[in-house]
């Protein structure tokens, strides 16, 4: 599998961090139809081809994607629109 890792400073508290990880990984499962549960502080997400989650820790998000063989010739194409979509978690 290739494996996609990204580390993702944020300035946040632990609720308000939860809240827009929540809503990054919801708009990834409604556009790539996967699943998602939170065990702790952490986002666990699973689709056909994908699996992953989002840890949130003081001052950071990690970020952990494993991709199937079918999306692996995408991984950089993937791994550019996560960090696009980190920018607008910002604003």
């Amino acid at each position: 599998m290739a494996h996609i890792q990204i580390s993702y400073a944020h300035p946040w508290g632990e609720t308000e961090a939860r809240r827009r990880a929540e809503a990054l990984v919801q708009d990834l499962a409604e556009r790539l139809d996967a699943k998602y549960h939170w065990q702790g502080n952490t986002l666990y997400f699973e689709r056909r081809g994908a699996k992953g989650s989002v840890e949130i820790q003081p001052h950071q998000l990690l970020i952990a994607i494993d991709l199937g063989l079918a999306l692996r010739p995408l991984r950089k194409q993937i791994e550019a629109r996560i960090h696009e979509d980190l920018a607008k978690l910002g604003d």
